[in-house]
């Protein structure tokens, strides 16, 4: 039984300030995803995360996330459609004249939450999810970069959500405190959270692999890796074309390269006689 879609996007333009940025966007996004949206400065990737979240319309083709219809979304429902998804931005975007957890606070008050003792727990929990645990009382310009992300995480995860947009999460890290931050969200996507990451980063790729989406030319093409099927010994030689009259000399060159090769792997492993 196939899982439920969380986003089906069929035929989609998305504009921004009336210029087309992406056409013809075709994708579809299930429960527990991890998904790179790989392109330069200015090729899309924020103008389509914003489309998720309504803060770009959708104005043609087909467009649904959870049970929301963008062509049809209703501005009162748009505040609802947002406390489904979780939001990375690349300058934290935390409260300065607040510490961690007035931060965290704010947003569940914010978003309907009443109970004062839910509310702690919630922010406790989600701070514990991301290692920040011993930091609730700090201010946030007493944090490090890479502790302001975590706390922009853990702020994403209050209302639970099925899916992150992370857009340049890494942008205003240093090397160590973004691989920390790609292996957090690589752990919460294997708890079964769709994780969507805008990137221009090619070097996440290999070590959290997942679905690779590249925008270019106002297009979002999926990266079909066949990696993981098994690859036949043909598909991994390189066809040569020699001409049938030359093909006598190449065999012997070949053949020699081969004895050549073979005489020094048996010289290098003889053991040297010694004398008595």
């Amino acid at each position: 039984m196939e899982s439920k879609e969380l986003i089906s996007y069929k035929d989609v333009d998305i504009c921004h300030d009336d210029v087309t940025v992406l056409s013809s966007v075709d994708l579809k996004v299930a429960p527990g995803d991890f998904i790179y949206l790989l392109g330069k400065v200015g090729s899309g990737k924020s103008s389509f995360l914003k489309s998720l979240y309504a803060e770009i319309p959708v104005e043609s083709g087909e467009a649904r996330i959870f049970d929301y219809d963008l062509r049809k979304i209703k501005r009162t429902q748009i505040p609802f459609l947002r406390r489904k998804i979780g939001i990375i931005f690349q300058d934290f975007q935390l409260l300065p004249d607040r510490n961690v957890f007035d931060n965290l606070a704010f947003v569940l008050k914010a978003t309907g939450w009443k109970n004062k003792e839910a509310i702690e727990n919630q922010v406790i929990q989600v701070l514990e999810q991301v290692g920040m645990e011993k930091k609730a009382k700090r201010w946030t310009h007493q944090l490090s970069g890479g502790e302001q992300q975590r706390i922009a995480i853990a702020r994403a995860l209050l209302n639970s959500p099925e899916l992150i947009l992370a857009d340049e999460p890494t942008g205003n890290l240093d090397s160590e405190n973004g691989h920390e931050l790609i292996s957090l969200l690589y752990e919460i996507h294997k708890a079964g959270t769709a994780v969507i990451i805008a990137t221009h980063n090619l070097r996440w790729v290999e070590e959290f692999p997942g679905r690779v989406f590249h925008c270019v030319t106002e297009h979002l093409k999926e990266d079909k890796n066949d990696s993981d099927e098994p690859t036949s010994a043909s598909s991994e030689i390189e066809e040569i074309n020699v001409p049938a009259e030359e093909l006598p000399k190449v065999i012997a060159d070949l053949n020699a390269e081969i004895g050549e090769d073979a005489g020094d792997e048996s010289t290098s492993e003889t053991p040297e006689k010694t004398e008595n």
